[in-house]
């Protein structure tokens, strides 16, 4: 409070959560038996305000907001940040041209397991919210007049390289090699 007329106030939010998905049903990351194929599910959100609201009159109120929020979001497969996709030097994995982007293909062999990180990860966001509000309110006997505007402007960024490792299925039936799916897997 800088005088009886004039009233000035902040505030920051921050929040960061980075839990990490391993084994089981993981809706986020996909579903894995086996170890070594979680993602962390990191989430941060800021938020920071400032408010002036001045008296003018007694009749006279004038009201600045300037506001500020932040949502960052990224999804990272546990093996993102290994050379699997170099390792392997299979055509088509861009592995080493895309940060987290390391984890080599997805493999799915029908009636026993899938392996590999998720087809849909990594993904990620950073979302940018500005917003301005500026008003009068002007106040006359029983009549209220109030004045102004509420301004955003929103960014919105995000990436979401689905499939990036290359994903392959063996399934049983006539469209099968060998009509077993761990018989075409093991024949490649």
């Amino acid at each position: 409070k800088f005088s009886d007329k004039n009233n000035l106030s902040a505030g920051y939010q921050y929040m960061n959560n980075d839990p990490y998905e391993g084994l089981g049903y993981i809706s986020l990351c996909g579903t894995r038996t086996l170890p070594g194929h979680g993602c962390t599910d990191t989430t941060k959100t800021q938020a920071a305000f400032i408010s002036d609201v001045h008296l003018f009159s007694p009749n006279m109120i004038h009201e600045l907001r300037l506001g500020f929020t932040r949502l960052y979001a990224l999804r990272i497969p546990e093996a993102g940040n290994s050379d699997i996709a170099t390792r392997l030097a299979q055509p088509g994995l861009p592995g080493a041209e895309f940060k987290y982007n390391q984890g080599g293909p997805q493999v799915s062999i029908a009636g026993f397991a899938t392996i590999g990180p998720s087809s849909g990860n990594p993904q990620g966001r950073w979302d940018n919210t500005y917003n301005i509000i500026d008003h009068w309110n002007y106040n006359h006997g029983s009549h209220s007049v109030k004045v102004g505007t509420d301004l955003r402007y929103f960014q919105f960024n995000s990436f979401h390289a689905a499939y990036r490792g290359g994903v392959f299925t063996f399934v049983t039936g006539s469209s099968s090699l060998t009509n077993y799916s761990f018989g075409d897997f093991l024949l490649g």
